[in-house]
């Protein structure tokens, strides 16, 4: 390992303002040791360069410039010599509006050997441009295309080039620098195929025009430019009457929520070309999202005879089905969808469907007829995840009618033949629980260890780990090794400042706009098959505070190098791969609502990888993915309206709104954090039809009958990153709803054989 250096936690104050300015020790040798006098003085004297660095983070270029001016004249050597400085006073310049000074300040530092001399090329170009717009240097610019052709600011560039002969009339130019754009950009922006669409339309190329627009409604459809797109391709489609490009215009009309544009698209068909099958196809399409259920299932009896393509018949069999389902016909769905699994056995959600004719017949307690849709979906799909969960759900329905024998018998056949590693823990911990209910505790305590001696790998390995501790310390070895996690980390930073020595500069001087797009690159171009390089991008990118990426480097990190390995021998990444990032707010609002800190950050770890500004395709916002109604509810209880779903990306927020909304949760269902889960995920009606169908007070039970199968999971995934976050932050301690369980278990055991209790532990 590449000299991994071990930083321990704490120390007096001088020391932890040494470490972090030690940091910059490589990087900037004058300033390392201006700022050593400093950390020796402890404060006793300001840095003229900090009050100007502070303002230049905040924006305020002009505040920083009198600083840098004032700094520099104190400091001529600093001036002079640093790279860094001078870049920040050129930026100031830049920012500021004197483009004069600033091109002249960068055209001399582009000339001087660096790593970020493409950025302060690209800033003299741009400083140029600003001074003298209309003598805008073309070939500045495609000289800087041949000499940093592997620059991230290429496409940018690129797209300079394409805005200019755009604006000189010189159409070809400018589609050859846009679709360079395309071509070169780590993530294309659907305003370059906006720009293209519209020069194609200029140049009368038709068929590029159509191309472009079908890009942006297929992959872009909530972009603005995507309705005039939609509406120069509709008249397209009813010149040319292209069935392909009429699917294409039906499903960005669904997809963007357009549904009375998407009856209009209908009606102005059929005018066309008259009722035909593809209308009645897709007429059954609407009604379906339009939620008039009644109506496709008297459209399908109706119309379902005049279909001849499979598409339509495919289509008109399963929105039956699901018709009947929304409306509480759950006989005539069960038949429908046993229906379309008979006609189209091939069909890619064949297995899907016999799965949920099993859970219907599970919800009405027919559990003989169940069991038997389970054998045949395992015996039809045995390789889809859907033959796998129905191998385990028959065991799971004897265990549902006590058939606990039989249960076990079945499990452990299928655990023969099982080569998921996950899949198993999951059988051997059920089997344990079959032990459990027929009274046999020595025996599913048993059980249970040998699960536990591998804690972490799966939900099952670590609850039978906290089942079969006694609250003192059992698993002494374990706990000794948590404890170390505490008192020493882990860095490989200081060993690739020279690799990253040019995002350090990007980052301090340019901004995080222009990091993304180097970031980017690094992973696409960089040395990223060498963990320790992902490692330290990853600390460096915490040290700036960019939790969410950094958290997905450290998980790269170990999908990529650790996932097969031990779990011992991945611990120096447990402080990584479970941060207290955000603990300030998350202790906050943990000791206002009386929730458990571990639980709250095992929900924003799970929900968006502690990144701010992310939003689902479900329409959710920031840390703890709050969906607007339900951020607007809670803001108005808490007195606190929301103004607009760009508050919820403030971790402050969003945290609060997110912890008062769980804590309302968990007092709805009386502390049971499974069902609190279960309900975050996928609604409280949901977990109250789910509770009212199975009453039970078994938690595992209870969520191998959710019906979601990614609430389940979901459920799984949150409950272990909260056991493992509270044995990070409290080693040694059992989480409280665990901790009344294995008591229960022992005084059981010491009523039945006093000995063989002895003999265990």
């Amino acid at each position: 390992m590449k000299g991994m250096v071990r930083e321990k936690a704490g120390g007096e104050k001088v020391n932890q303002l040494m470490i972090r300015v030690g940091f910059w020790q490589r990087i900037f040798p004058v300033m390392w040791a201006v700022l050593l006098v400093y950390a020796q003085e402890a404060g006793a004297v300001e840095n003229p360069f900090d009050q100007a660095n502070r303002w230049y983070q905040q924006g305020r270029y002009e505040e920083a410039l009198q600083a840098y001016t004032r700094a520099v004249q104190q400091f001529p050597h600093l001036g002079k010599n640093s790279l860094m400085i001078s870049s920040k006073i050129g930026i100031c310049f830049f920012e500021t509006g004197q483009y004069g000074k600033a091109h002249r300040l960068f055209a001399l530092l582009s000339r001087k050997p660096s790593s970020i001399r493409d950025f302060l090329r690209f800033y003299q170009i741009q400083s140029h441009l600003k001074a003298d717009p209309d003598g805008m240097p073309i070939g500045t610019l495609r000289d800087f295309e041949s000499r940093f052709p592997e620059s991230p600011l290429a496409p940018v560039a690129d797209s300079l080039l394409g805005a200019y002969y755009l604006e000189k009339g010189m159409l070809d130019s400018s589609v050859y620098y846009y679709r360079r754009v395309l071509m070169r950009a780590l993530r294309p922006h659907p305003a370059i195929y906006a720009r293209l669409f519209r020069i194609s339309l200029q140049q009368g190329a038709f068929a590029a025009a159509e191309s472009y627009a079908k890009t942006v409604l297929q992959k872009f459809p909530q972009d603005t430019s995507a309705r005039a797109m939609y509406a120069w391709l509709s008249e397209r489609f009813f010149q040319t009457g292209n069935a392909s490009l009429f699917r294409l215009l039906f499903d960005y009309l669904l997809r963007s929520g357009q549904l009375s544009r998407a009856s209009d698209l209908l009606e102005r068909y059929a005018s066309r070309w008259g009722k035909t099958e593809m209308f009645y196809g897709y007429r059954l399409r609407w009604l379906y999202q339009s939620r008039q259920y009644r109506a496709v299932v008297q459209m399908v009896h109706q119309k379902r005879r005049y279909f001849r393509q499979q598409r339509y018949l495919r289509d008109a069999d399963l929105y039956l089905a699901r018709a009947y389902l929304r409306l509480g016909q759950r006989k005539q769905s069960i038949q429908a969808y046993l229906q379309f699994q008979k006609r189209y056995p091939r069909d890619k959600l064949a297995a899907e469907v016999l799965w949920k004719v099993a859970w219907l017949y599970e919800e009405q307690w027919a559990f003989d007829r169940a069991q038997k849709i389970y054998r045949q979906l395992a015996r039809q799909y045995p390789r889809s995840r859907y033959g796998t969960e129905a191998r385990f759900r028959e065991g799971l329905i004897a265990y549902r009618k006590m058939a606990y024998r039989k249960a076990r018998t079945l499990w452990e056949h299928h655990l023969k033949r099982e080569r998921d590693a996950d899949a198993q823990m999951r059988l051997r911990y059920w089997i344990a629980k079959t032990y459990l209910k027929e009274g046999d505790y020595l025996t599913y305590l048993e059980r249970l260890g040998e699960l536990a001696r591998h804690p972490f790998q799966t939900y099952y390995n670590l609850k039978a780990y906290l089942l079969t501790r006694d609250g003192q310390g059992v698993h002494q070895r374990i706990d000794s090794i948590l404890w170390n996690i505490h008192r020493e980390q882990l860095s490989v930073l200081p060993h690739y400042l020279t690799e990253l020595e040019r995002c350090i500069y990007i980052q301090e001087i340019f901004g995080p706009r222009f990091l993304e797009l180097e970031y980017r690159y690094l992973l696409r171009n960089g040395p990223t098959e060498d963990w320790q390089f992902l490692y330290a991008l990853g600390e460096l990118q915490e040290r700036w505070g960019n939790y969410g990426r950094a958290f997905r480097l450290f998980r790269r990190v170990f999908f990529q190098e650790f996932v097969k390995q031990d779990w011992e021998d991945q611990l120096f990444l447990f402080k990584r791969l479970y941060p207290l990032y955000y603990y300030d707010l998350i202790m906050e609002n943990a000791r206002r609502w009386e929730l458990s800190p571990a639980l709250l950050l095992a929900i924003m770890k799970k929900e968006s990888a502690f990144e701010t500004r992310i939003t689902s395709y479900a329409n959710a916002y920031g840390l703890m993915q709050l969906i607007p109604p339900t951020a607007e509810q809670v803001s108005r209880q808490l007195g606190e309206p929301l103004k607009n779903n760009f508050q919820l990306f403030d971790p402050a927020r969003n945290i609060l709104l997110g912890s008062y909304y769980f804590k309302s949760l968990l007092k709805r269902y009386k502390g049971n954090v499974y069902y609190a889960l279960a309900a975050y995920n996928a609604g409280p009606n949901r977990v109250d039809r789910w509770s009212k169908v199975l009453s039970t007070e078994d938690d595992d039970f209870f969520m191998e009958n959710i019906e979601f199968e990614q609430t389940r999971r979901y459920v799984r995934v949150v409950m272990r990153y909260y056991w493992t976050y509270s044995l990070l932050l409290h080693p040694g301690r059992v989480p409280a709803e665990l901790l009344v369980f294995p008591e229960k278990i022992v005084n059981q055991m010491e009523s039945n054989s006093g000995e063989e209790l002895d003999e265990t532990f």
